[in-house]
Parts: structure tokens; C-alpha cells; sequence
């Protein structure tokens, strides 16, 4: 319902300040210059394929770039969908065979399902769907809700403990075509709980969960700036207690 400058205007507002700062306290703390990685970190280069990582800064900037790529997608996508629904299944096979495509050519999942536009899209169009269906979910009954709720939460589940049995990210199973729907089945639960008015007491303790949402992008492109400084002070003091532990 927004035009689409208000649209990319406010999507550019949320990521690309934080990144921007980020991007500045990751080139100091490291104390490396590369001019050509500057420019490539900058405008997200590396990453419109969604596989390079924007290196040697901020490596967690790998995803933003696939964001962007879906972001200039979006009015074709949306416009697709919601002139025909059936479209939804449609793109999430269509990519789900290119990601089959991609993996018979020697390609791991790891990087088709987790590090490429190909997983991500899915994703996204998960999220879009959620969007376009927001009122119609949002007047479930609360028995159905619960049910919506606990099939998600098994689901997932199931999904991490096969996934941690089956090695993780090395796994070569077909099943890993499977994660993009899992993951987003659980994230779009908790997107559409946290909307939903219940009682004065059940509101107050899902905040907590609505605030970690609200702080999550940062902590995403910060957690690894804090971890590369841990380990370069570990390097240089090999008597640290964090050698050890790093």
C-alpha cells in the first residue's frame, strides 16, 4: 500500500546506516586498508551473486547483498503473486530446482540453500506471502493458532535435530533443499505472534522476543567485528586466557 520510493527509502534507512558505521569501526579496529575492497564492501559487489563475501571487513555483509538483489525483484514478484496466487508455488519450485540444477553440477547445498540468492528467494517470497495473507492469518481462532504454533515449533524442531545428526552445513543430503521452508515456517510463526493482541500477561513476556527481532540486524553484522577483534588481541598475547578458548 506504499508507493515504492517511500518502499526503498525506508528499506535503505534500516540497513544501510547501521552497515555504513559498522563498515567504518571494522576498517579501524582491523587497521588494513584495500581500496578496491573499500569500493567492493561499499556498493555490496561481491555479494549480487549472493556467494562472495565482502572481505576482509565485515564478512556477515555477505547477505546484504542478496537482500538488495530480491529488494529490486520485489515489484515483480509482487505483482505475480497477487495476480495469481498459484505463482507462490510456482517460484519456490522453480528455485528449488535450480538449486537440484545447481548441486548436479558439483555445487554444495551449503552454499546453494544458505549462501545464495537461489535459498534466500525462497525466503523471500515465504515473507511475502505472509504479508499479502497478514489480515486472514491474523483472524485464526486461538485453537487454531495453537495448532498453527505447535506444528511449527515441531516441525522446526525436527528439521534442527535431523540437521545436526545428518553433520550440519557439510551434509550432502537432498533433504538440506528442505531448510529454506523450514526455518521460515518457524520465523513467520513468531513474526505473526508477536502482532497478535492476547492477554496483559502473555503480551509482556513475548516482548523480550519482539525486542531481540527489533535489535536483530545489528547484532547479525556486529557479532563477527566483535569475535575478529577477540581473536587478533589472542594472536598478539599468546598468554591470554582467550588463546585457549579461540
Amino acid at each position: 500500500r506504499q508507493d515504492w520510493f517511500k518502499f526503498y527509502l525506508r528499506r535503505f534507512s534500516r540497513i544501510y546506516p547501521v552497515y555504513g558505521l559498522l563498515l567504518v569501526v571494522s576498517i579501524s579496529t582491523s587497521r588494513y586498508w584495500d581500496f578496491n575492497g573499500f569500493l567492493n564492501a561499499l556498493f555490496l559487489f561481491p555479494n549480487f551473486p549472493g556467494t562472495l563475501w565482502p572481505a576482509p571487513w565485515l564478512s556477515t555483509a555477505w547477505s546484504l547483498g542478496v537482500e538488495w538483489t530480491l529488494y529490486l525483484s520485489f515489484p515483480l514478484i509482487l505483482f505475480s503473486m497477487r495476480s495469481r496466487q498459484q505463482n507462490i508455488f510456482f517460484l519456490i519450485f522453480f528455485f528449488m530446482f535450480m538449486i537440484l540444477f545447481g548441486h548436479s553440477f558439483g555445487t554444495d547445498f551449503h552454499t546453494l540453500v544458505n549462501g545464495s540468492l537461489l535459498g534466500r528467494a525462497i525466503e523471500f517470497i515465504l515473507g511475502m506471502t505472509l504479508a499479502l495473507n497478514y489480515e486472514k492469518l491474523k483472524g485464526l481462532t486461538t485453537s487454531n493458532f495453537a495448532l498453527l504454533l505447535l506444528t511449527s515449533y515441531l516441525a522446526f524442531h525436527a528439521w534442527c535435530f535431523w540437521y545436526l545428526q545428518a553433520g550440519g552445513s557439510i551434509s550432502d543430503s537432498y533433504l538440506r533443499i528442505l531448510q529454506p521452508l523450514a526455518e521460515s515456517l518457524f520465523g513467520l510463526v513468531l513474526i505473526l505472534l508477536s502482532q497478535i493482541s492476547f492477554n496483559r500477561t502473555i503480551n509482556s513476556l513475548l516482548r523480550p522476543v519482539a525486542f531481540v527481532g527489533a535489535i536483530s540486524y545489528p547484532l547479525y553484522l556486529t557479532h563477527l567485528i566483535v569475535l575478529d577483534g577477540v581473536k587478533r588481541y589472542s594472536m598478539g598475547n599468546p598468554e591470554s586466557i582467550l588463546q585457549a578458548s579461540v
